[in-house]
């Protein structure tokens, strides 16, 4: 299983859930009030803090868990 840092942005105009990766892609939490998995973290169309959620992570073939940290460690 793969751990992949995501730091917390804040929320979006639909109360969800903001974070962003080490590399930049913007994901969003798409079921309120819950910790990021893989099962309910989505990417955002045009990698925009309230653009609308985009591809669920749950499609991607390699199982994936979260880490919410303040600083990236790479």
């Amino acid at each position: 299983m793969k751990t992949i840092e995501v730091k917390y942005l804040g929320v979006d105009d639909w109360h969800r859930a903001v974070y962003i990766t080490n590399d930049g892609t913007i994901l969003k939490n798409i079921e309120l009030s819950s910790i990021p998995t893989q099962s309910n973290l989505s990417t955002v169309n045009r990698n925009c803090f309230n653009g609308e959620p985009d591809i669920p992570l749950i499609y991607n073939r390699q199982e994936l868990s979260f880490a919410v940290v303040e600083h990236f460690t790479k």
